[in-house]
């Protein structure tokens, strides 16, 4: 009788254990019904569920890192102009004792707008000419007269024109310069601008942040012209600028 008892007593238990869910031994958080399953992770190994599969991550598995962007596929600016005229009055010609020989100039001392115009046969078509001029028209010349000689000297370049504003004069030349005088470098330079307007292939190039409202005595000998260091120094600031080599 006691080996019957022992006996049912063991296909009881081995009953229940077959019939025990296998579910009910997962010790952790069970979503609710419905509920859409979550990645489960164990030490050492991780163990995920992907629908019927279940996948091992080795553990201290790095993350796979997005490419990098290689720094030669990253945009460049354009490549600085190198063929480029410099064409002007004074001011012109003293950017040429400052430049080394690196672009072509067409100045001279004392020169007009006319007469500068007259020069450019047979060197025009330059992918950039910078125009330095204004200075020796400065209360002389009238605006629609300034205007259209100005006008006419980037028509006849042809390509693109740099037009720079005249430059200030130092404080005491322009409070006694009935002529030449920073009033009037601004009337002049006003008026470069407006016939810039409207023109594709010509841009004006305020030269203001560079010399500011009045030009430095350091840079000059006579308050009008400058010295080497600062006809140096203007060409770098203006090849800078317009992007030139």
């Amino acid at each position: 009788m006691r080996n019957l008892r022992f006996i049912l007593a063991c296909a009881a238990v081995m009953l229940l254990a077959v019939s025990f869910p296998v579910s009910m031994l997962y010790l952790g958080t069970r979503p609710a019904a419905g509920a859409a399953s979550y990645d489960v992770t164990y030490v050492p190994v991780a163990a995920r569920s992907t629908g019927s599969k279940i996948e091992t991550v080795p553990e201290n598995s790095v993350p796979e890192q997005p490419a990098q962007a290689d720094a030669s596929d990253a945009e460049l600016g354009p490549e600085p102009r190198t063929d480029v005229l410099f064409a002007g009055n004074s001011l012109a010609v003293g950017l040429k004792s400052a430049d080394g020989g690196r672009h072509d100039f067409i100045c001279r001392t004392g020169i007009s707008l006319p007469t500068l115009t007259g020069m450019v046969d047979g060197v025009s078509g330059h992918e950039l000419s910078v125009i330095v001029m204004g200075s020796n028209e400065m209360g002389l010349w009238q605006e629609s007269e300034f205007k259209s000689s100005y006008l006419a000297l980037c028509e006849k370049l042809g390509g693109e024109c740099l037009c720079l504003s005249v430059p200030p004069v130092c404080e005491d030349k322009s409070r006694y310069g009935e002529r030449v005088n920073n009033k009037n470098a601004a009337l002049y330079s006003s008026w470069i601008e407006d016939t810039c307007a409207g023109h594709d292939n010509m841009s004006y190039l305020d030269c203001s942040p560079f010399f500011g409202d009045s030009l430095d005595p350091a840079l000059t000998g006579d308050g009008l012209h400058l010295n080497a260091a600062g006809y140096a120094a203007w060409l770098e600031w203006i090849c800078g600028t317009a992007n030139i080599a």
